[in-house]
């Protein structure tokens, strides 16, 4: 046991010596540098801010242009999951991390969502809406909507399924319904990682985000919130997902999507900096709006402001208010003609990269007046 409890550390540090060194090569290639400055800088990264290392290339951090004071302004994913660990109660997890509960706990909160039909499990009986009673308007889906399947517990939009053939609104036979959801099942089990699915209705885009990016798939505002002190709800960061090419969903991935993040003004809905992935090196870069505008040709707007802002920041409130006691969540919004609704909440929120999300989180900590307890304060310096 002994021998165990020092060997394991010791193959650790090698294998982390080994991606350190790996990470180190490829980021002097994309960055012109050399090979040992970037193997310096990788060290520290790893050391002192808990970056790892292909993580860190992603977000662009090997990029000289990117000094050492700004460097410690960034969150690395083990830092902030340290963070909201150490606030969250663990019993809650699952009522974020399952969409199957998520669903139905914004409905009994009367908090909008898309119309959920059904959750589809492998082993178990389906759970299907329209069993619940044998009145065909019980429902009020419009046949010409798409569906959209997805897993109840995954993450960067993994195993996601979208149908735009499929009729289930009024009109439909229950019988029917019910016989094309076991069609559904079929084909969505093949997807052997996941056990269970929701099936719910795809939400458009509202009409002034349908010409951001070259993708028509719904754009999601990303809106990180905590609980003060008080416990009264205060917005933390907020930024729009655009997803691009082929690509189903708006999940950045640590950049290996290629989607595109626009942060926003979180009182004002504003544009300002903008990260995408650089093709073909898949390192993070970072624009301003402007920028973005002018390789865009005239293409966007000079200006741009996410519609219905004031909605947004409300119901994020709400959010926050009804999933108490968790104390620091990343929501999923959509922004639709018809209105803004609660897609998903995260309970380990990936950070933003960029620069600002640091001293956002360090006000936050003072803010839920971490002095309390000396192991959140550790958790919040990230020591």
């Amino acid at each position: 046991m002994i021998l165990k409890k020092y060997v394991h550390p010791k193959i650790d540090n090698i294998r982390l010596l080994n991606e350190c060194a790996r990470a180190s090569l490829k980021a002097s290639r994309i960055h012109r540098k050399g090979w040992l400055w970037c193997f310096k800088r990788v060290l520290s990264l790893v050391d002192k801010y808990r970056f790892a290392p292909f993580e860190a290339l992603k977000w662009g951090l090997f990029n000289p242009n990117i000094t050492d004071s700004e460097l410690k302004n960034f969150v690395s994913k083990r830092a902030l999951s340290r963070f909201q660990n150490s606030i969250n109660p663990d019993d809650w997890y699952y009522v974020t991390e399952d969409k199957s509960i998520f669903y139905r706990f914004c409905e009994a909160e009367g908090i909008p969502v898309p119309e959920l039909f059904g959750v589809l499990y492998r082993n178990y009986p389906h759970w299907i809406r329209f069993q619940e009673t044998n009145n065909i308007e019980h429902t009020s889906v419009d046949p010409s909507k798409y569906l959209v399947v997805k897993p109840c517990r995954s993450v960067f939009g993994q195993g996601v399924f979208i149908y735009d053939d499929i009729e289930l609104g009024q009109g439909c036979e229950i019988s029917d319904r019910n016989k094309k959801l076991e069609e559904i099942a079929s084909k969505v089990f093949s997807e052997t990682r996941f056990n269970s699915f929701v099936v719910q209705e795809k939400l458009r885009n509202h009409s002034k985000l349908r010409t951001l990016g070259d993708n028509e798939e719904l754009k999601t505002v990303r809106v990180i919130t905590y609980l003060d002190k008080e416990h009264r709800p205060q917005i933390l960061a907020t930024f729009l997902k655009v997803a691009t090419g082929e690509n189903i969903t708006d999940n950045w991935d640590g950049g290996a999507s290629g989607n595109l993040i626009i942060h926003l003004d979180e009182m004002t809905g504003r544009a300002d900096e903008v990260i995408r992935q650089n093709d073909p090196t898949g390192v993070a870069e970072r624009i301003t709006w402007e920028d973005l505008v002018q390789s865009e040709q005239g293409y966007l707007e000079e200006f741009f402001y996410a519609p219905l802002w004031d909605e947004v920041r409300a119901l994020a409130h709400r959010l926050a208010r009804s999933f108490s006691p968790l104390r620091i969540i990343g929501w999923d919004i959509a922004i639709t003609d018809k209105g803004v609704f609660a897609l998903e909440g995260n309970y380990r929120a990936g950070p933003y990269p960029s620069a600002l999300f640091r001293k956002l989180l360090e006000s936050a900590a003072i803010d839920i007046n971490m002095s309390v307890n000396s192991e959140l304060r550790r958790a919040a310096n990230f020591n």
